[in-house]
């Protein structure tokens, strides 16, 4: 009689596998956020140290630890992808009979030639955030088609290994031709196509934050004109053309994502995360939870930076519904409540340029030319935040213990 079998886990231990496995990136991810940091303040060419003071701007010196950094960063990003594919292929193939090892190197050297970009080709990666879903669906093949195979036909693991890798290697190629075959890069100019000169409209600017924030959730990446503020967007440069012949109070798009979503609901990065840790911290300390407390007091300084990576991947927030919803109450009332100050003239619009590595809770302030409101309505809406926060931390706890009973 025929035995069913199944090839992939259930979906609480997928969870479990997808949780496990990113929290093994967390060193590396803290390293990279670091290597960021140090790059944004003092080494890039409009880093936040030279633009402010300008020691050491156009020096050569710096020039070349600029792109070292950037080298080692790249490199890094790649590590962390490669190896959450291979620590899950290990995780998942751990319980079986198949032993991990070859599968698990195959996995790595697979996704390193798949979403490793040549620097020299000119292509670019939009962001520093990887595309998961896409490394989580890659690992899933993997452990299906070893699991699938190695229960029907003896010793082929190794060959299909050898095809996988081959394969990487001439899709790697062709995509240093064809930037397209990436698709990252692909969805990434989609999304700037649909963005076209920015939005200059409040809804459309909210249902772009809210879009950004599902697709960071689940595992996509957003796109970059989401993610850090960018000055050279249509809108923002009128917005800024303007300022300078005229008045702020003159300007062409109030609402834009520069004056809304960068100014008002960034902070820590989409999905006001800044505003999350804080709830993670007080949550974690009350329940003596020393895990998730060490990891979000160590993600602390990073996420200040706007370096969301370490604390993205140390604790459960990737594919988690439940952190959704705060997510979205908080950017869409934090954004209508800096357009509601901004119709009233509490406060000057944001639409100065700001040096790299600003932090996001100064961005406002600064971009503002020195508007001090900022810096008090800021603070309202993180504490806001804070408390829209609060209950879906404390379910999210009780959900992620009852998930440790389950597996």
């Amino acid at each position: 009689m025929y035995q069913k079998r199944f090839f992939l886990p259930s979906f609480h231990r997928l969870r479990s596998l997808i949780f496990e496995s990113l929290r093994d990136l967390f060193p590396f991810a803290l390293l990279y956020a670091w290597i960021q940091i140090f790059q944004q303040l003092f080494f890039f060419e409009n880093a936040f140290f030279q633009e402010t003071t300008g020691f050491l701007k156009g020096n050569q010196i710096v020039v070349a630890l600029s792109m070292g950094l950037g080298t080692l960063s790249d490199i890094l990003l790649s590590f962390l992808m490669g190896y959450f594919v291979a620590t899950f292929i290990r995780r998942s193939l751990e319980d079986s009979t198949i032993d991990w090892q070859l599968p698990s190197l195959i996995g790595f050297l697979t996704t390193w030639l798949l979403f490793t970009t040549d620097s020299t080709s000119g292509r670019i990666y939009y962001n520093n955030q990887p595309f998961w879903l896409l490394l989580v669906l890659f690992g899933l093949v993997i452990v299906f088609v070893i699991k699938h195979m190695r229960s029907r036909f003896a010793y082929v693991n190794s060959f299909l290994g050898i095809l996988l890798l081959y394969g990487a290697y001439n899709f790697n190629q062709a995509a240093q031709r064809i930037t397209y075959l990436n698709l990252d890069f692909l969805l990434q100019t989609v999304f700037e196509s649909l963005l076209g000169n920015g939005p200059g409209q409040l809804l459309s600017v909210l249902l772009w934050s809210v879009l950004a924030t599902i697709m960071l959730v689940f595992g996509f990446t957003p796109p970059y004109m989401l993610q850090t503020p960018d000055i050279g967007v249509t809108v923002a440069s009128e917005n800024i053309t303007a300022a300078l012949d005229n008045t702020v109070s003159t300007i062409p798009h109030l609402f834009t994502i520069y004056t809304l979503q960068d100014s008002f609901a960034l902070f820590g990065g989409i999905g006001m995360l800044l505003a999350l840790l804080i709830s993670v911290l007080g949550r974690s300390r009350k329940l003596n939870n020393k895990r998730y407390y060490h990891i979000a007091l160590l993600s602390a300084i990073p996420l200040l930076f706007d370096q969301q990576l370490p604390f993205f991947l140390g604790l459960p927030i990737l594919f988690q519904p439940i952190l959704l919803i705060p997510m979205i109450v908080s950017t869409v009332l934090a954004e209508l409540l800096g357009a509601l100050a901004l119709s009233l003239h509490l406060l000057n619009p944001a639409v100065y340029a700001t040096p790299v590595g600003t932090p996001s809770i100064l961005f406002g302030f600064l971009a503002s030319n020195g508007d001090w409101r900022y810096l008090v309505f800021t603070l309202a809406l993180l504490v806001m935040s804070i408390f829209i926060y609060r209950p879906f931390v404390t379910l999210a706890f009780r959900k992620e213990e009852k998930q440790d009973e389950m597996v």
